[in-house]
């Protein structure tokens, strides 16, 4: 169980009934990890480790925006490539701190 690819809502969430899911909406893939962020790292990580989404083992749609500065610091630092394209995404620019 890993992180690879990251992908932004693109638009407003639907509160629709489809035959696998509840609600959803249009995304988009913002970039594609070449060093992805693997579970055992989330679950050894002293703050990422306490989050709902990490203890819930990745299943279902947990809300992670709070961890997201965190997130990023660990993404960054295995995918320095990748600054540029996510600067538009730091948490410092979008208001997560």
């Amino acid at each position: 169980m890993y992180i690879r690819h990251i992908f932004r809502l693109d638009g407003h969430v639907r509160r629709e009934r489809s035959r696998w899911k509840y609600g959803g909406g249009p995304i988009r893939k913002i970039a594609e990890l070449d060093a992805p962020i693997f579970f055992e790292d989330l679950k050894n990580d002293r703050i990422l480790g306490t989050a709902g989404f990490v203890r819930g083992q990745l299943q279902g749609r947990p809300n992670a925006t709070e961890y997201w500065p965190y997130l990023y610091e660990m993404i960054l630092k295995r995918n320095p490539s990748l600054k540029r394209k996510l600067a538009k995404y730091a948490p410092e620019r979008i208001g997560a701190a």
